[in-house]
């Protein structure tokens, strides 16, 4: 995932639309005269990573689909990687938990959400992840760990703007 990404090229296609839909979208705000904040930007962008980390190449993959279509792959058994000690279990965790840092800050930065909306939102961003991922892309699987460490790391990017406000009120 994250630390790492083989077969840049694969990625090209889904990074070109994610560029052409933030360009949409300054074009539309600014439109409506929304005054674009930077922390507007960070949500987006935090977004745009999420995607990009958890459902590409899916251009790519979509091309790949042979004739026997796509096996859909659940695990619903929480930290199963680890007990079973297959992967790169450690990195994969910390690989979700450090991309969702980002997300749960700007949202509560940018939304003013309670702690509970924020860390739900989190969570049904991730759900709606993992159920799809399998769809887009054969090689990836549905994972209720996944799900949990993306929790997890929703959480400290909330904890982090807590500690952060708590700082800049001294």
């Amino acid at each position: 995932m994250i630390l790492r990404m083989a077969h840049f090229e694969w990625y090209l296609p889904d990074l070109v639309i994610m560029f052409l839909i933030t360009a949409y979208l300054h074009k539309r705000w600014k439109k409506e005269d929304k005054k674009i904040s930077a922390s507007d930007d960070l949500l987006l962008f935090s977004i745009f990573l999420i995607v990009l980390f958890t459902l590409s190449p899916v251009v790519v993959s979509l091309l790949r689909i042979n004739d026997t279509g796509l096996e859909k792959i659940y695990n619903l058994i929480p930290f199963r990687d680890w007990m079973e000690g297959y992967g790169s279990y450690i990195y994969e965790s910390l690989d979700n938990i450090l991309l969702f840092v980002p997300y749960g800050f700007a949202l509560s930065y940018t939304k003013k959400l309670s702690v509970k909306q924020t860390i739900s939102a989190g969570l049904f961003l991730s759900i709606c992840i993992e159920l799809i991922q399998p769809v887009v892309n054969a090689a990836r699987i549905c994972d209720i760990t996944d799900m949990i460490d993306n929790t997890i790391g929703t959480s400290a990017g909330v904890f982090l703007y807590f500690i952060i406000c708590k700082f800049r009120e001294q």
